[in-house]
């Protein structure tokens, strides 16, 4: 950014009970900005200390916008290529490498809040709906750098489940249009609720995960989710957004929690239902008692269907864009558990019982670990949505990763150490 000079204005102070005097006075220079909505998101909030505290005071929103600025003009004069589906599976999968893992690749991205203004305008969404606003603040507060800078939860991924997200969900109301099963249709505003909660999903992830390092459940499935809903709350209420939406917004956030031991079970109880057609009574399904939080999941199917796709969407680089796409998770998602005092190995070489190594074996035992209880097993994705547009995907790297789970358990046999039976008395 370009350093403007410092405004000297006059005023007139009081020196003493009466004595008025006149002095120059440097006032900090104006902020200005080489994009319209950085300097948008500036003239509207930065005076509101609802929204500035979020950010950790008015400096930091500045500067955070001055970084929202820097990260759009280069974006645009790159050419401001942004995801979409396709028409294929495969397309889906080559669009995502094309655009999502080139900003990576590049280190060239749209600005958070510059993504999601660019899908809302693909939506129609009026500039002036609350929602509209509600995505913009959010987003922005994502952009905020954690001081951890996690190798995996960071702009990258936001960008990603944003990206996503939107694309599962206009799938899904075509889908609906056709009266396929599973899809409802949203409205404009729904869809911006999707948006939304893709872009709050991890504000504020540290890195890690719920339980922490050492322990082997999390006493609190929901310990990070629940941090990144309270952090976009304030923004919601600042942006004046209804309560009905809001409330979806965090039950679908809350939805995104990964925990095996948490509320995995009642979840695909719900998808289980919601794609059989049958009638979903919370009294009835497992756990539901303990987990309070996810009814509007189960009774509200607006909520329901943006929760499946957004979850859809969290996981989306790890297994439904391909192996390319799934390797670059892994290895960030690696870098981010090791450094934080994780003892997970998702990646490397096993050695059987007579010193043989076996290579890929922990990274191709961590994909199956992964798909069967972190991901969707072997049925794939339930979504209506994430399913019709990229579910080929998921099931060609199920298959495959099956494929090489069977020859690493046929090698590691192979080469074990067989113990020779003696019987001295013989």
């Amino acid at each position: 950014m370009r350093n403007f000079p410092e405004v000297v204005t006059q005023e007139f102070v009081l020196l003493g009970p009466s004595t008025p005097t006149l002095r120059c006075v440097a006032e900090p220079p104006p902020v200005r900005f080489a994009t319209e909505l950085a300097g948008h998101l500036h003239d509207r909030w930065a005076d509101d200390p609802a929204v500035t505290d979020s950010f950790g005071g008015r400096d930091t929103f500045t500067r955070s916008l001055e970084q929202v600025d820097v990260l759009d003009e280069v974006f645009r004069r790159a050419g401001a290529d942004y995801f979409q589906l396709g028409g294929t599976p495969a397309e889906a999968s080559q669009n995502f490498a094309a655009t999502q893992l080139k900003y990576r690749r590049i280190g060239v991205r749209p600005s958070l809040p510059g993504q999601v203004a660019h899908h809302l305008d693909q939506i129609a969404l009026p500039r002036g709906d609350p929602h509209y606003r509600a995505a913009l603040l959010v987003a922005a507060r994502a952009e905020l750098e954690h001081p951890s800078r996690p190798e995996y939860h960071n702009a990258y991924h936001f960008s990603d489940v944003i990206a996503a997200t939107i694309e599962f969900l206009k799938k899904n109301n075509t889908l609906a249009v056709e009266s396929a099963h599973g899809a409802i249709k949203l409205s404009r505003q729904e869809l911006a609720i999707g948006i939304i909660a893709a872009a709050g999903h991890d504000a504020g992830h540290p890195g890690g995960k719920n339980a922490l390092p050492g322990e082997s459940s999390a006493p609190d499935p929901f310990r990070l989710e629940r941090r990144s809903a309270s952090i976009v709350a304030p923004l919601l209420r600042a942006a004046q957004l209804p309560f009905a939406s809001a409330a979806r917004i965090t039950a679908a956030i809350l939805a995104t929690s990964p925990d095996c031991n948490g509320p995995a079970r009642l979840l695909k109880e719900i998808d289980r239902l919601h794609d059989a057609g049958e009638l979903i009574e919370w009294s009835k399904l497992p756990l539901h008692e303990e987990f309070p939080e996810l009814r509007l999941v189960a009774e509200d199917p607006v909520t329901r269907v943006i929760a499946q796709n957004l979850r859809c969407a969290d996981l989306a680089q790890s297994c439904l864009f391909g192996t390319e796409s799934n390797q670059i998770a892994t290895h960030a998602l690696q870098n981010e558990w090791s450094g934080r005092g994780y003892s997970d190995m998702l990646l490397g070489d096993t050695v059987a019982g007579d010193g043989k190594v076996i290579p890929g074996g922990k990274t191709v035992r961590a994909r199956m670990g992964f798909l069967d209880f972190g991901a969707f097993g072997e049925s794939g994705p339930t979504a209506a949505g994430a399913r019709a547009a990229v579910g080929q995907n998921y099931a060609d790297l199920y298959a495959d990763s099956k494929v090489r789970l069977d020859s690493v358990l046929a090698q590691e046999k192979l080469h074990a150490v067989v113990p020779i039976g003696f019987d001295p008395v013989a």
